[in-house]
């Protein structure tokens, strides 16, 4: 498993970065893996199902993720899964003296041949973290504009 957190301190209120945040969709703007993300069904509580296009090991991937877990302007966790892996995503929001604070945390869970590629795929997910994060930035100020 690799697990993989970055924390943006952002200008945005709690509230409307929560919002932006709990829409799933929004990934195609701040995470560098995704390439689309459309709500399958559901309006956004537990349960609902977003279909997901993600770049990972050189191929694009269908990952169908879950809200698992929601508490309203403060987390959401999802849970993505293909064939090639399972995906554990926990966002949450906290008030800051400047705005909020937005950790995202994400488990990837390998299988079949990637599973032994893990060890290589550390530094790519890594990488791929701290460019999810440069998006958060760019995006959560853009609420503020």
């Amino acid at each position: 498993m690799i697990e993989v957190q970055r924390e943006v301190i952002t200008s945005a209120d709690p509230q409307s970065a929560f919002d932006y945040l709990a829409d799933f969709t929004t990934t195609e703007q701040w995470d560098a893996g995704s390439v689309r993300t459309v709500r399958v069904r559901g309006n956004g509580d537990i349960g609902t199902h977003y279909a997901n296009s993600a770049k990972l090991a050189g191929r694009t991937r269908d990952v169908d993720y879950e809200v698992i877990a929601l508490t309203p302007g403060s987390s959401i966790e999802l849970r993505g899964n293909t064939s090639a892996l399972m995906a554990h995503d926990i966002i949450t929001v906290e008030p800051h003296p400047s705005g909020s604070a937005v950790t995202y945390r994400v488990e990837f869970t390998f299988r079949g041949w990637l599973r032994y590629a893990e060890p290589l795929l550390r530094r790519t997910m890594s990488n791929r973290a701290d460019h999810s994060a440069a998006g958060l930035r760019r995006e959560l100020a853009r609420l503020q504009a």
